[in-house]
């Protein structure tokens, strides 16, 4: 965490607990349990026992920045500006870091709302081509959220789309009950002339075959003697 928000936090529980830490002294220790690591080692050189080196909380938090704090933010802030870009980031998630960068350089509002344009990706860069840059730093940052947000219900919605209706869709399974009800297998059995005769008309006529008969494997009776005489 950066020195200017841990001091921030530091003032605002102070502030906000004013009964539980009505001395400099008891602030002061509040404040010095919360440090860790090297700030407490820092700290420490500071103590004599029960004794701490500082009068108030003003010179614990001046200490603290001589050690620690960035003797430049303005050339600092100017180096992350110069490499910030939103690029598929959150554009919440972005104008948070854009608006703790420009607060360390003191640039006028007409400067911070054009680096703000040229820091926001290509896709609201091409929304923006629709809309004038506003005159207030707030307008803007809320037309942009604005721009923003209907960007994303957009691409959800074209994820949802293709998702149910561009996948193709298999209307019958291929199981032998739904199969059978759209296959046709025609099944013809040859009338021979063993099976003719005791077939009747309406079973011959319900199992037609077109196929024409083949009579001339049919067997043939041998004539008796005595027909062929009554044949003369």
């Amino acid at each position: 965490m950066e020195l200017k928000y841990f001091i921030t936090q530091l003032q605002l529980k102070i502030q906000a607990n004013t009964d539980h830490y009505p001395t400099n002294h008891a602030k002061l220790e509040y404040a010095i349990s919360q440090l860790k690591e090297i700030a407490l080692k820092q700290v420490t050189l500071r103590l004599q026992g029960d004794d701490i080196q500082f009068e108030n909380m003003t010179e614990l938090y001046t200490f603290l920045q001589n050690v620690f704090d960035d003797p430049n933010h303005a050339e600092t802030a100017r180096q992350e500006l110069k490499i910030l870009w939103q690029q598929n980031r959150d554009f919440a998630e972005f104008i948070a870091k854009f608006n703790c960068i420009v607060s360390d350089i003191k640039l006028n509002e007409v400067a911070i709302k054009f680096a703000l344009q040229e820091e926001i990706n290509m896709k609201l860069r091409n929304l923006m081509i629709h809309h004038s840059v506003l005159k207030k730093l707030e307008d803007n940052i809320k037309l942009l959220q604005d721009l923003d947000f209907h960007l994303c219900a957009l691409n959800t919605h074209k994820s949802i789309f293709s998702r149910s209706f561009l996948k193709p869709t298999t209307f019958f399974s291929a199981s032998s009950t739904q199969s059978s009800y759209f296959s046709f297998k025609p099944s013809y059995s040859p009338i021979t002339s063993s099976s003719a005769s005791s077939v009747s008309f309406s079973e011959s006529a319900s199992s037609f075959d077109p196929t024409p008969m083949n009579l001339s494997n049919a067997r043939r009776t041998s004539l008796t003697a005595e027909k062929k005489t009554r044949r003369v």
